[in-house]
């Protein structure tokens, strides 16, 4: 779906997350949570132009339409992904469709 195209990726989160085991002393890792988005192809011999976020397509979302994937609740209501509602409406859909996992 995205393989070769122009994407835009827009980071949502960034979190820390502290080693397992404090004795081993290892380095801490950094969560990156973001969301990507297709934007139309520039035509050829031509600079790609802004894209208004209305013409963009929203990568999850195209999956959960498609019934590829499924949506995990966050654990509070601070870790929601900026367009929750929309992912779970499209993973709504595609269950009321019966497409893929859901069928």
């Amino acid at each position: 779906m995205a393989i070769g195209r122009r994407v835009r990726v827009v980071v949502e989160q960034v979190r820390e997350l502290p080693s397992g085991d404090a004795e081993a002393k290892a380095p801490a890792r950094t969560l990156v949570l973001a969301s990507v988005r297709l934007l139309p192809d520039a035509r050829a011999g031509r600079e790609p132009k802004a894209t208004p976020e209305s013409k963009q397509v929203d990568v999850a979302e195209r999956l959960l339409e498609l019934g590829l994937l499924k949506v995990q609740p966050p654990r509070s209501s601070e870790d929601r992904a900026a367009r929750y509602d929309e992912l779970v409406a499209a993973e709504a859909a595609a269950r009321d469709a019966k497409r893929r996992l859901h069928g």
